[in-house]
This record gives C-alpha cells, structure tokens and sequence, in this order.
C-alpha cells in the first residue's frame, strides 16, 4: 500500500491536473493518469537532473527503486 501512495505522491508533485478533482469522463481520466505515468518514466530515465527528485531528496524507500538504476523510480502500470 505503502508503494503505491509514494507513485501518486511523486505523479502529483509532477503533473498538476492529478491535484484537483477532475471533471472528464472516466475513460479521458484514465488516459491522463496512463500519460502522465508514461511521461515520468521517460523523465526519470532520460533526463540527467531530475527537479522532482531534486526536491524529495534521498527520501525514498528503498522498495520502489528501480534495480537497473539505484536512484531512479518508475511507474509500472499493471494490466487490467
């Protein structure tokens, strides 16, 4: 549960429209999440200085770092 809570707090700290209620359709929901996943992990694994994790500091768990990069985490989504 703990893991889980850490991902949206992360894609929350990153993407503003995942602060405040939303007002779409379900299914428009759903891709905003998907998107903005998909754009954290691209972030994480492509940019050199990340902000977000620049502002967290070294104050993730150790159980949602990603093994291939110690100081990376990756939003996995799970299929349905």
């Amino acid at each position: 549960m703990q893991c889980i809570e850490i991902c949206f707090g992360l894609l929350k700290l990153r993407w503003g429209i995942l602060r405040s209620p939303s007002f779409y359709p379900v299914m428009v929901h759903n891709r905003i999440i998907i998107a903005c996943c998909l754009l954290h992990n691209f972030i994480r694994t492509y940019m050199s200085l990340d902000l977000i994790k620049a502002k967290l500091g070294e104050g993730l768990p150790s159980n949602v770092i990603d093994d291939d990069e110690p100081n990376i985490v990756n939003i996995h989504l799970l299929d349905a």
